[in-house]
């Protein structure tokens, strides 16, 4: 991939637990992009953005998955540039407001476009939330799937198996969107980025979820567990009352497949 020099403008517009996201400008070429910064020195053998961009690059050419131009190791920070995007759909919800589902619809169809194709490269995203739903800058009502920094390949054969109550055991993706096969501490697969869309879905047309994680209040050890039986006492019925049935039933679907089976997108 070329590396090229880019000026980077403060503020940052956005964060996550590995890295910083700045508007960026192509010095070459003028164009604005979305400039993500990590810390990682050059002993690192596997840079956390060098990943992401690994990724990124063998997923283009489908319409939800934003353009990379480059990525660059310094001997402190590692970058990686790409498209420069809109809000995320977290953004037009604030405070608990309900989306229309006509809109919740053409969300959860171009996301499942985007996973039918990320599957099918046998990449699992594991870690779909509004959050990570941006809309285009150009076409706000074009979805594109971001942060594919603990993406994996996923595998035949039995899913690996940890404890959850193991000491030091963090659940991988994001609380309130996880699949209860993450809280259970199995392997993810393509089932699970299903059940965190549906999760997202529900939230979207209730404008929250029962099990709302409340990081200011609960540690996150303690949290898991309450947020895992609040999962379970939940049906997909109890869920998506009041609203069309295919919600729902797309929860009770993703939770009925197996680990190696591919949805029927």
């Amino acid at each position: 991939m070329p590396t090229m020099e880019y000026t980077i403008h403060k503020p940052e517009i956005g964060k996550g637990g590995f890295s910083r996201v700045f508007r960026g400008t192509d010095m070459g070429c003028g164009r604005a992009v979305a400039l993500k910064k990590s810390r990682c020195s050059l002993v690192i053998k596997k840079p956390h953005l060098r990943h992401e961009s690994r990724i990124l690059q063998l997923l283009q050419s489908h319409p939800a998955i934003p353009a990379i131009y480059g990525y660059a190791h310094l001997p402190h920070f590692e970058y990686l540039a790409m498209e420069l995007l809109g809000e995320s759909v977290s953004d037009l919800q604030p405070d608990g407001t309900k989306i229309a589902p006509k809109t919740v619809v053409s969300v959860v169809l171009q996301t499942m476009s985007a996973l039918q194709h990320i599957h099918k490269l046998g990449i699992v995203h594991r870690d779909i939330k509004q959050g990570n739903l941006m809309c285009s800058l150009n076409d706000p009502s074009r979805i594109k799937l971001i942060d594919f920094g603990i993406s994996r390949m996923f595998y035949e054969g039995e899913p690996k198996r940890r404890d959850p109550a193991t000491k030091g055991y963090k659940m991988v993706g994001t609380l309130d969107w996880a699949s209860l096969n993450a809280h259970d501490g199995i392997a993810l697969s393509a089932r699970d980025d299903f059940e965190s869309l549906a999760h997202v879905a529900l939230d979207l047309l209730r404008g929250d979820l029962p099990w709302g994680y409340r990081p200011w209040l609960e540690p996150r050890r303690i949290a898991q567990e309450e947020v895992r039986a609040s999962k379970r006492s939940h049906t997909a019925e109890s869920l998506g009352a009041g609203f069309p049935p295919e919600f729902s039933s797309l929860l009770t679907y993703s939770r009925s497949l197996r680990f190696n089976q591919l949805p029927d997108y």
